[in-house]
């Protein structure tokens, strides 16, 4: 994997989750604390360091507000810190990044460095202003504390939400997707932490009615209330309206989809099939949730794996192939942003 993709990956996830902690507050720019607690949820070694040192996101984000209240009485401000709402990033426009943090990840971005969280986080420790190493110590440790912990979590089976080259089949034993693959289909996996219990996190993935809240583009399931088995099928409903307002345009043959749950094993194992039953000019999807409990939340490894065309259509393939792993990633860390989000909004 080259310096520049595991960059741009660990901004684009960083700079999610940070700004998504910037609007619980009502602000329209992400500093230091907001990045810090990027950091926790992050599912790199940098994340894994913190949350192996008892940081969880609930305790960074008291640490964080205490902070702020305790900034303000040092300027003789005795002003009541808000308290902070639900994200509304996604509903909302205008986010940046504030000047010092921006410079940071410029500095953590340098040439020697490796790209990823893990320089994100010691150069975070180290900066100038002590405004990190205050937090720190609420949080009951220090910053060679938290760089003893990187060491140590390098030695941990790497975790990437970068794009991989890898063609593997996916790793399941659901009854749709540990089949040898169909010719031309194409599967990648990627990672993710979500701050909350594994049966919590596999409640949610098993319940045709929460489908949205992990589901880019989906808005409502039919029947939601039926039990959730094995082999059994939904409709679900496109999205027509984005969470700012805006209508989103949705072809007439798109706007429903098949879901069948097509594995489903306690606390582990979740893998959901997608067809679009109005058309014949989309590929059917599947995606697997593979659930392990981890400090401080859920390691989940999300596979994802995109069908070929049939017929004369298989001929698009020749043209994107180049590109589906891309695509693939993506949809993936939007899956895993989204499910996470849901349990730290």
């Amino acid at each position: 994997m080259s310096q520049f993709i595991r960059m741009a990956a660990t901004l684009q996830t960083l700079s999610l989750a940070a700004m998504e902690e910037a609007s619980r507050r009502g602000l329209r720019e992400a500093d230091l604390d907001d990045l810090f607690l990027a950091l926790v949820i992050n599912d790199q070694s940098a994340g894994r360091a913190l949350r192996g040192l008892d940081i969880t996101l609930e305790g960074a984000r008291a640490a964080v507000a205490a902070q702020h209240t305790s900034e303000l009485a040092t300027l003789g401000i005795t002003l009541e810190v808000p308290t902070p709402g639900r994200i509304v990033f996604h509903e909302t426009r205008g986010y940046a990044w504030s000047a010092r943090t921006e410079a940071l990840l410029m500095q953590a971005a340098e040439k020697k460095s490796a790209g990823d969280a893990d320089a994100v986080l010691r150069t975070l420790v180290n900066e100038p202003s002590g405004h990190i190493i205050d937090l720190l110590t609420r949080l009951n440790t220090s910053p060679n504390a938290v760089l003893d912990a990187l060491d140590a979590a390098r030695g941990a089976p790497a975790q990437s939400n970068a794009p991989t080259a890898s063609t593997a089949s996916p790793a399941s034993t659901a009854s749709e997707m540990s089949q040898k693959r169909p010719s031309g289909a194409i599967s990648r996996s990627t990672e993710a932490f979500v701050p909350a219990p594994a049966l919590d996190v596999w409640t949610v993935l098993t319940d045709p009615a929460q489908i949205p809240t992990w589901e880019p583009g989906t808005a409502t399931v039919d029947r939601a209330d039926r039990e959730a088995t094995v082999g059994t099928t939904w409709t679900a409903h496109a999205l027509m309206t984005a969470p700012d307002g805006k209508a989103i345009r949705v072809p007439p043959a798109f706007r429903r989809r098949s879901v069948q749950l097509i594995d489903m094993q306690a606390r582990s194992c979740v893998a959901w099939r997608f067809t679009h039953p109005d058309t014949q000019r989309s590929r059917a999807t599947a995606t697997e949730f593979r659930l392990e409990e981890a400090i401080g939340g859920t390691h989940v490894t999300i596979t994802t794996t995109w069908f070929a065309y049939r017929g004369w259509r298989r001929v698009n393939d020749i043209f994107l192939r180049p590109f589906l792993p891309l695509l693939i990633w993506m949809t993936n860390w939007q899956i895993g942003s989204r499910l996470s989000r849901a349990f730290s909004a």
